[in-house]
């Protein structure tokens, strides 16, 4: 696998008059080593089974790096996206990756119909997509719940916890995700965190809380299975030995004591008290 495909020249030529966009671009030119690495590892953790020859809908996917990376796990990827240019990209970084008969990109205006039958789905990711979603997510996750199997998981991360004051995803400023849009508009533009053309709401200042997931599909039969004693974040972290930079372990104690005093108690993943929400797993009944 290339650590640097070929599209990154691309990606950046998309963004080259936003400098402080520079972490971001470089995350995505790195995504497929990245997402095998976190995301797909953990839901190969929470998953219990090879993903090879499962069913995978990516829902918001972008450039394609997760995609790709489940791919290499074997898994047969459809991945919807509502920009055209980056189904465009996505598909690129595919045929790169020899991969282009694994997987479907599919560029969706309206990702609340998303155009397959119920039940279609051995898995749904959902990862760093709802905050870009703007207004009420409900009848998204509806819709990702409606194309899953029956014992299929819909797995959700990398979403900002809007409990947290401080934006971390587009502006690292105190404050943003709880003013309001016009607000938040000003304030960014004041402290040069933000361009007059950008979308602070498309772009994902305002993420969500694990509750107001659970509120969205509160009416759905399902079992959350990242919150038990045998699968959680921290047992994930420890058995695939996670903790491995400076500030992880300066943390994990913190971490440890929040999830075993007060999240497994309460029945709740450990990081709807963190700043990002990760490593949720709802399994359908």
């Amino acid at each position: 696998m290339k650590k640097n495909d070929s599209y990154s020249k691309e990606a950046h030529c998309q963004h080259k008059s936003m400098s402080q966009y520079k972490a971001w671009i470089d995350g995505q030119i790195h995504a497929v080593e990245s997402s095998l690495t976190s995301s797909v590892q953990q839901l190969e953790y929470i998953y219990e089974k090879p993903l090879k020859g499962t069913s995978v809908l990516v829902f918001g996917s972008g450039f394609g790096g997760s995609s790709v990376a489940l791919a290499l796990k074997g898994a047969k990827i459809y991945g919807v996206d509502i920009a055209q240019n980056s189904i465009k990209i996505a598909q690129k970084r595919a045929i790169e990756h020899n991969l282009a008969e694994d997987i479907a990109f599919i560029c969706l205006e309206d990702t609340t119909n998303l155009h397959f039958p119920d039940s279609y789905f051995d898995i749904v990711t959902c990862d760093a997509v709802l905050e870009h979603i703007v207004g009420d997510r409900t009848c998204y996750l509806k819709e990702m719940w409606r194309v899953l199997k029956k014992k299929g998981i819909l797995y959700i991360s990398n979403t900002p916890n809007i409990l947290y004051p401080y934006d971390s995803h587009v502006t690292n400023l105190f404050l943003l995700p709880w003013m309001s849009a016009k607000t938040a508009k000003k304030y960014a533009l004041l402290r040069k965190k933000c361009l007059p053309s950008d979308n602070l709401e498309l772009m994902g200042r305002r993420g969500m809380t694990f509750w107001s997931i659970m509120r969205a599909l509160k009416k759905e039969n399902y079992m959350l299975i990242s919150t038990s004693r045998q699968c959680n974040l921290i047992t994930y972290m420890l058995e695939r030995k996670r903790i491995n930079t400076k500030k992880k372990k300066i943390l994990f104690p913190l971490l440890f004591v929040l999830n075993y005093v007060i999240a497994l108690p309460l029945n709740i993943p450990v990081s709807a008290l963190l700043p990002d929400l990760t490593f949720i797993a709802l399994q359908k009944n």
